[in-house]
Parts: C-alpha cells; sequence; structure tokens
C-alpha cells in the first residue's frame, strides 16, 4: 500500500539549496489539464500535451529553440509554441489558433462549485525537438497560467465564501495530500549551463525513497543512451560474424584466383622451378593482398564513423552515436586491427595451400598442351 503526497515547501527549499538556477513551482493540474483535444476551424486533434514553459519569450535559452515563426514578446496565454510533431501531424502551423473548453467541479468550504473554462491560443512559432520518443505538444506559459490564476476567486463561480480564495491560493495553501496539490510540482531551469545539474538534482532524489522525480528530456536521453549501450555491447559478437563470413569469402576467392592461374603454375613447374616455391610466390601474393586489404578496410571503417557521427551529430545532437571498437575491444588494445589483419593472412594462406594442394594433384603439362 503506497501514498503519494505533495513535499512541503521547506523540503523543496532544502532539495534545491544547492540549484541556484532551479526553481520550483505549483502544479495546477488540478484546474488546467496536462492534456486536452484541441479545435482549429474544423481540425480536432487527439489528446495532445500541454507542457508548461516558465518563458515562453525564449529569453532564458535563446530563439534558436524556433525552426520556424517567431516567440511570443511576453508572456501570455493568448499565444503558444507547438513542436514540429504536431505541426505535421494534423497540418496546423504559425497563424492557427487552438481552442479548447473543459469544466472542473470542486468543494470549497460546504459549496460545490463548478469552473468552466476556455482558452484560445495563436500558434506564434514551432520548435524543433528531437524526434526520439518526442510526442506532438503545445508549449505554454506558465507564468501567464500562475498571473491567470492569481486573479480568478472563488466568488467568480456564483457563491459568496466566508473567506474568499484565488484558486492559486487553493493550490498554494492545499495540505500535501489535498486534490488541488495534485501530489507535486513543477520544476524549472532557468540557464542552459545548469542542465546537467538539472539532471543530477533528478538522480539525487530518485535516491531517496520518499521522493519521485520525472522528467521527459531526462527519461528520452537516458532510454536513448540505454539503447545505444546495448547495440554497442553486441556489436562485438555481430563484428566477429561478419569478420568470419567475409574471411571465409576471401579465402574463396584466394582459393579461385590460385586455381585459375593453374596453366602459369605449369610454366613454371616446366622451366624446373620446384612445387613449394611455386606455392610460396602465390602464398606471398595472397597474404600481401589480404593484409593490405583488411588494413585499408579499416581505416575506411574509422574515417567512415567520424563522417557518419559528424552527421548524425549535426541532426540530432548527440555524439558518438556510431561506435567501432577500434582502439580497445574485451580490454585488449587494438584487438579488432590485429584479428582481422591476421585473420585476413591466415585465411588467404589457406585458401592458397588448399589451392596448392589441388593443384598438384593434376598433371601439369596437360594443362599446357590445353593452352
Amino acid at each position: 500500500m503506497t501514498r503519494s503526497l505533495r513535499p512541503k515547501a521547506k523540503t523543496m527549499s532544502r532539495l534545491l539549496r544547492n540549484y541556484r538556477d532551479i526553481s520550483y513551482e505549483n502544479d495546477y493540474s488540478y484546474f488546467f489539464p496536462p492534456s486536452a483535444i484541441l479545435y482549429s476551424g474544423d481540425t480536432s486533434t487527439d489528446p495532445v500535451a500541454l507542457t508548461a514553459v516558465y518563458d515562453l519569450t525564449l529569453e532564458e535559452f535563446g530563439s534558436s529553440l524556433l525552426d520556424s515563426g517567431v516567440a511570443p514578446s511576453s508572456n501570455n496565454l493568448e499565444q503558444c509554441l507547438v513542436n514540429e510533431e504536431f505541426s505535421k501531424k494534423w497540418n496546423l502551423g504559425i497563424g492557427d489558433e487552438l481552442s479548447f473548453a473543459y469544466s472542473v467541479e470542486f468543494q470549497y468550504e460546504d459549496d460545490e462549485l463548478k469552473a468552466d473554462f476556455a482558452f484560445d491560443m495563436v500558434i506564434s512559432g514551432i520548435v524543433s525537438e528531437f524526434s526520439y520518443l518526442s510526442t506532438p505538444k503545445v508549449f505554454y506559459s506558465y507564468q501567464a497560467l500562475k498571473a491567470y490564476f492569481q486573479s480568478v476567486h472563488i466568488s467568480d463561480f456564483g457563491v459568496l465564501p466566508a473567506r474568499d480564495k484565488t484558486l492559486h491560493q487553493l493550490v498554494e495553501e492545499a495540505a500535501p495530500g489535498d486534490d488541488f496539490s495534485n501530489y507535486g510540482y513543477y520544476v524549472f531551469c532557468h540557464e542552459e549551463d545548469s542542465l546537467e545539474a538539472f539532471f543530477e538534482l533528478g538522480r539525487t532524489v530518485d535516491k531517496e525513497a520518499a521522493f519521485s522525480w520525472y522528467s521527459f528530456p531526462e527519461t528520452s536521453i537516458t532510454s536513448l543512451v540505454t539503447l545505444l549501450e546495448g547495440i554497442l555491447a553486441l556489436m562485438p559478437s555481430f563484428l566477429l560474424i561478419a569478420l568470419f563470413s567475409i574471411a571465409f569469402s576471401f579465402m574463396a576467392l584466394a582459393y579461385c584466383r590460385y586455381m585459375k592461374r593453374e596453366k602459369e603454375c605449369a610454366i613454371l613447374a616446366s622451366l624446373g622451378v620446384k612445387g613449394d616455391s611455386i606455392s610460396s610466390i602465390y602464398l606471398k601474393d595472397s597474404v600481401m593482398v589480404g593484409v593490405l586489404s583488411s588494413s585499408l578496410a579499416l581505416l575506411a571503417v574509422y574515417f567512415s564513423c567520424d563522417m557518419i557521427n559528424g552527421l548524425l551529430y549535426f541532426l540530432t545532437g548527440l555524439p558518438s552515436l556510431v561506435s567501432i571498437p577500434l582502439s580497445s575491444m574485451f580490454g585488449i588494445p587494438y584487438f579488432l586491427f590485429f584479428a582481422v589483419v591476421l585473420l585476413s593472412a591466415l585465411l588467404a594462406y589457406l585458401g592458397v595451400s588448399i589451392g596448392t594442394r589441388g593443384i598438384r594433384g593434376k598433371n601439369l603439362m596437360e594443362a599446357l598442351r590445353e593452352e
């Protein structure tokens, strides 16, 4: 059996005392839904996430977050931003108006109240987000929503309570387990340089059994990193399978190449060259080709990884998405490099050796007569 309670303000102040650029704010989700069906002309959406942004003017983090359009000049509830996923899914863009309405029933003192809300927001800009796990979102100004609820009183709903309060006060003064508290707070990061501190705060809170923390960006990054770590952990196995497949293919090519030189071997034999000497000529040739080709292939892989990672970093902002363990594998320095080179040389040697045995069983003079 568990029970969720909103932390006390003193507890939040204690948690954030070492984080100068991070603040906590009330969660108004009891009166403002975290998602809603939006309407724009004849278009209606599925339930879309309504995401609070502390400063919708983007002065804190800069307008570089915008893919197109402009940020609102002030924090208000008449304008909003949307992400690319939202814009593409419902073909809505800059200048389109989004509307939604809802009702909230609640009790205050001895009165059962019903509050009707309606909001109309015009899209002023489209935000480009990292697309991994991203869903359609509408971004609104938290400061404007807070100011709005500071202006709405209980008496606005047709009653005269003994003590009139604003909806902000209801949420602010709610007891830890009260429905108005929504059992939590919003936490906002105000400086780009403090993002790592923001994630550190989440990891610190998660270690305390009494608290829970959720951050969509951190969850997306963590899940992506976990996925990449899993792929990288499996990559050595796939590399070894690919290595053996390519190496055996090379051995087969070396064998076929040597067998096609049957007539050349016959000519050398007719000139009195011993069989071992003939074999050594072609062995050296094949082994050298194997070593050079594998070395060049590894260099090509190394430089192509840098170019691919540069492109992926430009597109996603995440570094080193593709990694080939050339410098170390299984704890052994340059294991993959030496393994590829040695295996290529070994299989090239085996390919020619098998061909040599095949040719030795033939009458080379007959090969010359056929010529």
